[in-house]
């Protein structure tokens, strides 16, 4: 089914939009017209009080057209009469942003009963009751109860349980993570998770779907099924169910914040393999992740004749045991210039050897041998390879023109390394499922195109 008419309608009305400042239905307005909505906007109150300049009626049927959105915030009876009015006035889809339906129980059950059979008998698209709102930040779109802040487009879209975690991410941004849609589908009477996914799999402004699920239900299976065969989905639940959407292609996560992780790896290059070669300053920060490797399903490269003689004449100290991990230290001096250039070598030489596939940039960096990591890092970011950054010891001084580098060339990063192995072995298991899949024929064309 198209969500057109939720997420990029042609004109809206929002049922009981407040001048109130601080009302629930005053932020709506205000998130819909501070992002720069492009369609036509009108507000219901018993008044008819404009609202941020926005003009007002007092009923539905006084206004100028039949919009193609209708968006109620009311208290829950009031909620049920709006929507009625909605309805009669032909609205065909219609947000319920009112709690006080079902997941009250009691009253709210009945509530919720009288809006989908009105909503079933003619033929209404309802999202909710009792959902946050939405966000379609490609089309300037914001119905959200709480505030939304005027972000960046991005390619990654979020379906979510939570209308806590949901919103939040309408002012609050995970770094390197844009967003092109939030979803919080509430009661999910009508409009469930099934067809948001559905939805999502075809959008062509969503690259990587992110979901947060409290329980699994049949069509929430079914719904991640369909479209990790078409895109990747990444998937949080906290139910031990979880293994369920594993199955049915998605990636899982055991972290919440591990999906924004997995989403930076995902629109960065996705790990052809599983592996790893390593470089670091010290064998104490390197064996904080090579100690994860194995179990995260990761496996150290064994690396060709010619990458480990580069290596060794170029890179190492004559007192360092070993090719991979390349363990650069000491350096001849606290130089910034000749730790730059030994990590410069090393990387060129490992994502160029075909026996590698993910490289750790095991980062510990003091001012005096600070050094440029664009510089050092432009060559193979332009490569097909993985490349991870873990920034275990960083000098604050320092730290915003690193993140800031490895942000220009797209290479992920993270501040600590047992997460930063947990989540690639997580995309790197995804990845050789989903390169099986393509070659036995189970995933669409469109997904053998989706990435490099």
């Amino acid at each position: 089914m198209s969500l057109d008419g939720f997420l990029s309608p042609s004109s809206v009305v929002v049922v009981g939009g407040s001048p109130i400042e601080g009302k629930f239905g005053y932020q709506i307005v205000k998130n819909i017209t501070s992002l720069g909505f492009r369609g036509r906007l009108y507000v219901v109150n018993l008044k008819g009080e404009d609202v941020l300049g926005v003009p007002a009626a007092p009923r539905v049927d006084m206004l100028e057209e039949v919009p193609e959105l209708g968006v109620v915030v009311l208290p829950p009876d009031a909620a049920v009469d709006a929507f009625l009015e909605l309805a009669d006035a032909n609205v065909r889809n219609v947000i319920m942003a009112s709690s006080g339906f079902s997941e009250a129980g009691g009253e709210g059950v009945e509530r919720e009963r009288v809006v989908l059979e009105e909503a079933r008998r003619k033929r209404i698209r309802v999202f909710g009751p009792s959902t946050v709102g939405l966000v379609n930040f490609s089309a300037r779109f914001a119905p959200m109860l709480t505030p939304v802040r005027k972000f960046e487009a991005g390619e990654v879209s979020f379906v979510g349980h939570s209308g806590g975690l949901t919103c939040g991410l309408g002012w609050w941004q995970p770094e390197g993570v844009k967003f092109s849609k939030l979803i919080h589908v509430g009661n999910a009477c009508d409009v469930n998770e099934e067809d948001v996914l559905k939805f999502l799999s075809m959008d062509r402004e969503t690259k990587v779907i992110l979901c947060q699920f409290c329980k699994l239900t049949g069509r929430v299976v079914r719904g991640v099924e369909e479209a990790a065969s078409v895109k990747p989905v990444v998937a949080y639940c906290v139910s031990d169910e979880a293994e369920k959407l594993r199955d049915a292609g998605a990636i899982c996560v055991s972290h919440y914040n591990e999906m924004f992780d997995a989403a930076r790896i995902l629109l960065s290059r996705v790990p052809r393999g599983n592996r790893v070669a390593v470089i670091g300053p010290s064998s104490g920060a390197i064996s904080i992740a090579t100690s994860r490797l194995e179990e995260n399903g990761l496996t150290l490269a064994c690396l060709s004749e010619k990458t480990e003689r580069v290596i060794r004449e170029k890179v190492l100290s004559p007192f360092s045991p070993s090719v991979n991990p390349v363990d650069y230290w000491p350096p001849t001096k606290l130089n910034g210039e000749e730790v730059g250039e030994k990590h410069r070598v090393a990387v060129n030489a490992l994502v160029g050897d075909e026996r590698v596939d993910i490289v750790f940039l095991i980062l510990e960096l003091m001012e005096e041998i600070a050094f440029d990591v664009e510089k050092a890092f432009r060559e193979a970011a332009d490569k097909d390879k993985t490349l991870v950054a873990v920034l275990v010891q960083v000098e604050d001084n320092i730290s915003k023109e690193v993140r800031k580098g490895m942000r220009k060339l797209n290479i992920p990063y993270f501040w600590d390394a047992e997460r930063a192995v947990r989540v690639v072995g997580e995309v790197a298991k995804w990845a050789q499922r989903r390169y099986q899949s393509i070659q036995t024929g189970v995933m669409t064309s469109d997904a053998t195109n989706t990435f490099n």
